[in-house]
């Protein structure tokens, strides 16, 4: 049992590449700005909860 756990924990170069490029992606995503539009949005949406 132990052999089948050590092989499954193990990653080809492959699924590290992909990894690495979604854990980039994600950040990037992350650090982006949220859009003026998108944000005024949100702000009204706030503002008809905090008046109920």
């Amino acid at each position: 049992m132990t052999g089948e756990k050590d092989q499954s924990n193990k990653v080809s170069p492959l699924e590290a590449a992909i990894n690495e490029n979604l854990q980039r992606v994600y950040r990037e995503a992350l650090d982006e700005t949220v859009p003026d539009r998108f944000q005024a949005l949100l702000d009204e949406l706030r503002q008809k909860e905090s008046s109920k």
